[in-house]
C-alpha cells in the first residue's frame, strides 16, 4: 500500500514513456481493425471487385454524366448513354487491336527463331558460358515450361470456371455501372440526410474532395497511359518492331499500375524488340521506355495530377507492393486510388482533430481551476 505523499505507479513512469504507450496501444487496435477489413474483403472479392470497379468506372466517366444531366434527359437516359458510350469504345478498341495481332502474329513468329539464335549468340559472347551449358539451360528451361502446360491442360475445368466468374463479374460490374450513374446524387444527398446532424458539414465537404480525388486520379491515369501509349507506340513504329498497336495499349493499361506497370510493359516491348529485331532495337526500346517513364514521373503526373493525388514515388511503390501481397494484381491495382483517397481524408481531419483536443484540454483546465 502506498504511503501518504509518494508517487503513484503512474507517477513513477516517465511522460513521455506513457505518451508513447497510449499511441501504440491506439495506433495496434487501428491496424487490427485495418487488417480485419483488408482480410474480409478480400475473402469477399468477388461480390467487392464488381461494386469497386463499377465506382472507379463511374468516377472516371463522372465529366461525361455531368454534361448530359445538364442535359432534359432523365437520369435513366443518362446513365444508359454513359453505359453505351463505354462499350462502344471497348468494342471499337477491340476491332482495331484484334485484327492488327492477327495479322501481325505471323510476322513474329518467322522472326522468333532468328531472335533466339541472336540472343544466344549475344549471351555466348558477352557472359563466361559455354554451348553445352546454354543449351542444357535452355533444355531446362522448356522442361519446365511444358511440366506447366501440362498442369494447365488438367486445369481446363477450373479456368472454365474462372472465365465463368469473369463473365458474372463483367455483367454485374456494367448493371451497378448503370445504377451509380442513374442514382449517384440521390446516394450523396441519402448519406448527408442520414449523418448525424454534428456531423452532417463533415459529410458535405469530405465525400467531394474524396470523389474529386479519385476523379482526378483516374483522369491523370488516363492521360498519362495515353501519352505513355503515344511515345512508346511512335517508338516502336520507328523501329520497326511488329505489333506496335497491341504493346501500346499494353504500355496504356500499365499507368493503372503505377511504377511497376510502365517496368512490365517496357519490358515486355524490349523483348519483342529483341527478339524481331536484335540487341540494337531492343536497346533503342528500352531507352526509349526510360526516357518515357522519367517524362510520366517529373513531368506528367506533377502537371495532370497536381496536389489532389501527390504522393512520393516511394509511397507509391510500397503501395504497390503491399496492395500486390494482400490482393495480388488487383490489390496492385486499387492500392494506389485507396492511398490517395485515405491520404485526402486525414488532410482533412488533421486540422479539426486537433481543434478538438486544444477546446477539450481547454475546457479540462477551466474545469480544474474551478469557479473564482
Amino acid at each position: 500500500m502506498a504511503q501518504p505523499g509518494s508517487p503513484s505507479s503512474a507517477e513513477l513512469v516517465p511522460i513521455g514513456l506513457r505518451r508513447a504507450s497510449a499511441y501504440a496501444w491506439r495506433l495496434l487496435l487501428l491496424l487490427g481493425v485495418a487488417v480485419l477489413v483488408v482480410w474480409v474483403l478480400v475473402r469477399l472479392q468477388s461480390v467487392v471487385l464488381p461494386v469497386v470497379t463499377a465506382l472507379l468506372l463511374a468516377a472516371l466517366l463522372d465529366p461525361l454524366a455531368r454534361r448530359l444531366r445538364a442535359t432534359p434527359l432523365p437520369n435513366w437516359a443518362v446513365a444508359l448513354t454513359v453505359l453505351l458510350a463505354l462499350l462502344a469504345v471497348l468494342a471499337i478498341a477491340g476491332l482495331i487491336i484484334v485484327p492488327q495481332v492477327i495479322g501481325q502474329i505471323r510476322t513474329v513468329n518467322f522472326n522468333v527463331a532468328a531472335g533466339v539464335e541472336t540472343i544466344q549468340r549475344f549471351v555466348l559472347d558477352t557472359f563466361p558460358i559455354s554451348q553445352a551449358q546454354l543449351e542444357r539451360g535452355i533444355s531446362s528451361a522448356f522442361d519446365r515450361i511444358q511440366s506447366g502446360i501440362t498442369g494447365l491442360a488438367g486445369q481446363v475445368v477450373g479456368f472454365a470456371g474462372v472465365a465463368a466468374e469473369l463473365v458474372i463479374g463483367l455483367f454485374v460490374t456494367l448493371f451497378l455501372l448503370f445504377f451509380f450513374v442513374k442514382d449517384g446524387p440521390r446516394a450523396y444527398a441519402w448519406m448527408r440526410a442520414v449523418a448525424p446532424e454534428s456531423r452532417r458539414r463533415n459529410v458535405e465537404e469530405l465525400l467531394p474532395q474524396i470523389w474529386d480525388t479519385l476523379r482526378a486520379y483516374l483522369n491523370g491515369v488516363v492521360i498519362v497511359g495515353f501519352v505513355d501509349a503515344l511515345f512508346i507506340g511512335l517508338a516502336l513504329l520507328l523501329v520497326g518492331v511488329p505489333l506496335v498497336l497491341p504493346l501500346a495499349v499494353l504500355t496504356f493499361f500499365g499507368a493503372f499500375f503505377p511504377l511497376v506497370g510502365a517496368v512490365v510493359a517496357g519490358t515486355i516491348a524490349t523483348l519483342v524488340a529483341l527478339v524481331t529485331g536484335g540487341v540494337g532495337d531492343a536497346l533503342i526500346i528500352a531507352g526509349a521506355t526510360i526516357a518515357v517513364q522519367q517524362i510520366e514521373g517529373h513531368l506528367l503526373q506533377p502537371l495532370i495530377m497536381g496536389r489532389q493525388v501527390e504522393l512520393h514515388p516511394a509511397v507509391t511503390l510500397l503501395s504497390v507492393a503491399a496492395g500486390a501481397a494482400v490482393a495480388g494484381i488487383v490489390g496492385a491495382f486499387l492500392a494506389v486510388p485507396v492511398v490517395a483517397i485515405a491520404r485526402r481524408t486525414l488532410r482533412y481531419a488533421s486540422p479539426r482533430i486537433a481543434a478538438a483536443g486544444d477546446a477539450a484540454r481547454a475546457d479540462k483546465k477551466l474545469r480544474t481551476k474551478g469557479p473564482q
